[in-house]
């Protein structure tokens, strides 16, 4: 999305399912300023997220022949088509995508919403920061983890 072609690379990926398109560009420069070494690739919705990853990124601009999984999912709860909700027990329902870290993303923290996210499948629940330099923060703890940390889980690829 964000009208930027995919290039081919080693380096992991994050997947982000966000439908609000100032969300998408906040997000995708807190990236780049993390210095975190990922490709960040966008989807709208939930179910927008399972397409991508059972279709094999079909819809991949580059048509890479050999395509990764993403390293970790970022889901926005409040999403059009199919939420955040939906797409999170589709994605734990489904063995492919198990080992796949699911950072959870909302505007509002109820406290309720963040036991049931965890009791869910989730990896990790944050609040969207107020400002551009928490969001660095919250980006830098909640992926920096699955990327080096011994034993996690690594890209696997798709079949």
């Amino acid at each position: 999305m964000l009208g930027e072609a995919l290039v081919a690379t080693d380096l992991p990926s994050v997947l982000i399912a966000e439908d609000n398109g100032f969300d998408q560009l906040i997000l995708k420069r807190a990236f780049k300023a993390a210095e975190l070494g990922v490709v960040v690739r966008f989807v709208e919705h939930g179910e927008a997220l399972i397409s991508y990853l059972s279709s094999g990124f079909e819809n991949d601009v580059v048509g890479l022949a050999d395509r990764v999984l993403p390293a970790v999912i970022f889901l926005d709860l409040n999403m059009p088509v199919a939420d955040g909700w939906e797409a999170l027990r589709q994605l734990r329902a489904d063995p492919r995508w198990t080992d796949i870290p699911v950072i959870v993303m909302s505007t509002l923290a109820h406290e309720g919403d963040i036991a049931k996210v965890y009791a869910s499948g989730a990896s990790g629940y944050f609040t969207k920061p107020s400002s551009f330099s928490d969001m660095v923060a919250a980006i830098r703890t909640s992926v920096a983890p699955w990327l080096v940390a011994e034993g996690a889980p690594r890209p696997k690829r798709l079949v």
